[in-house]
């Protein structure tokens, strides 16, 4: 597994920074670190109970393919994915401001044929197999599971979009993708 953190302005959509009062930007700074707080500890308190459920479902799978029961497997496998929160490549990712601190997991089949922009740090208009080739972390037709988590970023991203060549400085944007 690969992690992928998305880079996102804060409230980006609802106002500018600069328009905020300093005032206004220290409350949601509380808010925010209130809310990325409480979500770890339901994420912590989760865990023991998903562990659980994937163990005893893929005892459940292992006895439904000894049994020649592939669609019944193949079923069991798909909901240990959901419970997992393992989701299909989406090709781009589109992060929201308000989900700075989530993490998600993605199924991603590695591919040359989406376009990225950045190396190291990728805008959220990167296509995501496109960047695990890009940064090296999978080969074109290779499988692995990306974590990916939303995270406040700079305002200027350049960089050299390897193995293309190509310089590019994306100046200010709402949206950006980490390896």
């Amino acid at each position: 597994m690969f992690l992928i953190a998305i880079l996102v302005a804060p409230f980006a959509q609802v106002v500018a920074a600069e328009e905020l009062p300093g005032e206004a930007q220290k409350i949601i700074n509380e808010f925010d670190k209130a809310a990325s707080s409480i979500r770890l500890k339901a994420d912590n308190a989760i865990k023991p109970f998903r562990a659980n459920a994937v163990k005893r479902l893929k005892a459940l799978q292992d006895k439904y393919c000894r049994a020649a029961k592939l669609d019944e497997a193949l079923a069991i496998r798909e909901a240990i994915r959901q419970i997992k929160g393992i989701h299909p490549d989406p090709g781009l990712l589109r992060a929201k401001p308000e989900q700075v601190g989530q993490v998600f997991l993605y199924e991603v089949t590695g591919n040359l044929k989406g376009s990225v922009w950045g190396t190291e740090v990728y805008t959220s208009d990167s296509h995501l197999a496109t960047a695990a080739v890009h940064a090296g972390l999978l080969d074109p037709g290779q499988t692995g599971n990306s974590q990916s988590q939303n995270t406040k970023g700079p305002e200027e991203l350049s960089g050299l979009d390897r193995p293309w060549g190509n310089q590019s400085s994306l100046g200010s944007l709402e949206r950006k993708l980490h390896y």
